[in-house]
Order: structure tokens, then C-alpha cells, then sequence
């Protein structure tokens, strides 16, 4: 498997990228003891050409057996985990998607470093993405608010979709993610290295 090509030009301004808004769903939070993927959904976006046309969405195959409060809360069954793919494919498509990309997660605190654990434990090649935490965006606009996605999205009014499904929480972070893009503009922050510059002193 070939290493990722991401690589953003800090210089290029936010409305020109192209971001892809993904989101994992997995057996829990703790990759290192043993937790894993279960579906990845994925959207790209760009504000300027007003694209959210291309979607991606994989059901993963664990090696483990999935706890029943796992089925509950995604809404995957059975059939859907028995008719997944391995990880390494996955992923593999996930990186033909997201190429020259910059990802964007909600938190991607979570995300990027629970696909760089199952990386390393598969023996893929080293995955370091250029990437945006809109999380973290959203507590630097707002940093007397709570930031979770369900507050998020009723504050900007998105369409809520069903929780904890991969595509539709990528979707609805995608569409929150466009409003804070504004927002960052507003406050004079136009370009990836503006951002990466602004999110070392934290508004109080």
C-alpha cells in the first residue's frame, strides 16, 4: 500500500480546499487495547465550487466479536458486519477518496489517531494526514460553549440525521463545518497556515 500524497499548501486559502469530513464508528475508544473500526464515512467539500457530491462508506469486518451495545447504538447489523471487508481494504479505499485532501473529523483528536493505531497494528505504511479538528475550531470561536456535534448542529440549525452512523455524521459535520469556515473568515482567517497560527493562542 503506497503511502498517502496529502500535502496542503499552507498558503492556500480555506475556501479553496478541498476537504474530506469523515467519521468512524468502532467497537470503542481505546485502539491500543484492542478496540477497532466498524464503518468509515466519508464526504468531500469544497466551499468555493459549492461541492458535497462525493460520498464514501465502508463497513469493516472486526477481528473481534462486536458487543451488543455497538449494534445498538450504529445500527449495523449482523449482516451488514458479516458482509464487510478487512481493514487494510478499507482503508485502501479511504485513501483513494481522501487523496490530496486535507481531513477534516468531529473531534479529529480521536479519529486520525484511532486510524493511525489500526495502521500501525495492520503493518501499513506510516499515516500522517495534514488535518483539521473542527472540534477544535468550534471551541476556538466559542470557547464558553459546549462543542460537541449534537450541540453543533442545533445551534446552526443542520438537518439532523440519524446518530452514530458514519455517513450521516460525517454529513452533518461537513454542513457544520461550512458555517465555521465562515466564521473563521469573519475573524480574518483565510488560509490552512492562518489557522494552524491562530489555534496556538486560545481565545477566552
Amino acid at each position: 500500500m503506497k503511502k498517502t500524497k496529502n500535502k496542503i499548501d499552507p498558503d492556500i486559502p480555506l475556501k479553496e480546499i478541498d476537504f474530506t469530513v469523515f467519521d468512524l464508528e468502532t467497537t470503542g475508544f481505546f485502539p491500543r487495547i484492542g478496540d477497532e473500526v466498524v464503518s468509515i464515512g466519508a464526504l468531500k467539500m469544497n466551499i468555493e465550487k459549492m461541492q458535497f457530491a462525493e460520498h464514501f462508506y465502508e463497513v469493516v469486518r472486526p477481528a473481534k466479536k462486536i458487543p451488543r451495545e455497538i449494534f445498538e447504538l450504529t445500527g449495523l447489523t449482523s449482516k451488514d458486519i458479516d458482509g464487510g471487508i478487512e481493514f487494510p481494504l478499507a482503508f485502501k479505499h479511504f485513501l483513494e477518496f481522501s487523496e490530496d485532501t486535507l481531513l477534516v473529523a468531529h473531534p479529529a483528536s480521536f479519529d486520525v489517531p484511532f486510524l493511525q493505531e489500526m495502521v500501525q497494528r495492520w503493518g501499513l505504511p506510516d499515516y500522517q494526514p495534514p488535518f483539521i479538528d473542527s472540534y477544535e475550531v468550534a471551541r476556538w470561536l466559542y470557547p464558553q460553549e459546549k462543542n460537541g456535534l449534537d450541540q453543533l448542529i442545533q445551534k446552526f440549525a443542520v438537518d439532523k440525521e440519524a446518530r452514530h452512523h458514519a455517513l450521516n455524521d460525517a454529513n452533518m459535520t461537513a454542513k457544520l463545518f461550512e458555517r465555521l469556515l465562515y466564521e473563521l473568515m469573519k475573524e480574518g482567517i483565510e488560509t490552512y497556515k492562518d489557522w494552524e497560527l491562530a489555534k496556538k493562542h486560545r481565545r477566552k
